[in-house]
C-alpha cells in the first residue's frame, strides 16, 4: 500500500506517566552479528482500561502493550504520557522516515 497514500511522520519521544507493572521481554535469536540497518520499530500497540484499578484513582489508568519489530514485547500500565517530536513532521508516500530523515 505505500505510495497509494501519504502519511505525517516525524521521529518522536513518548514519556509514559504513572507506570507501574513494566514487563519486558526480548525473544533472542541468533543475529550472526547483523541486525536492520533500521533498527528496531513498533508493529503493534494496545491500549485498555485497567480494571479493578487500585492505583492514581482521580483518572482513568491503562494497559498498554507494544510489539516491536525484533519480537520484543513491552507492556505496562499508565495514566498517560506526553508526546515530543525530535523533529517536524513531514508528509512522505513511505510510512516510516528514510535513514538520513532519521533525529
Amino acid at each position: 500500500m505505500q505510495g497509494d497514500y501519504e502519511y505525517l511522520i516525524a521521529a518522536a519521544d513518548l514519556a509514559f506517566r504513572g507506570v507501574t507493572g513494566l514487563q519486558f521481554s526480548i525473544d533472542s535469536q541468533e543475529s550472526r552479528h547483523q541486525i536492520d540497518i533500521f533498527g528496531d520499530w513498533v508493529v503493534d500497540f494496545e491500549r485498555e482500561p485497567v480494571v479493578p484499578q487500585l492505583v492514581h484513582f482521580d483518572r482513568q489508568y491503562w494497559r498498554w502493550e507494544f510489539e516491536f519489530a525484533s519480537a520484543t514485547h513491552l507492556s505496562f500500565g499508565a495514566f498517560g504520557f506526553t508526546l515530543q517530536h525530535r523533529q517536524t513532521p513531514v508528509w512522505t508516500s513511505e510510512m516510516w522516515p528514510q535513514l538520513a530523515q532519521r533525529a
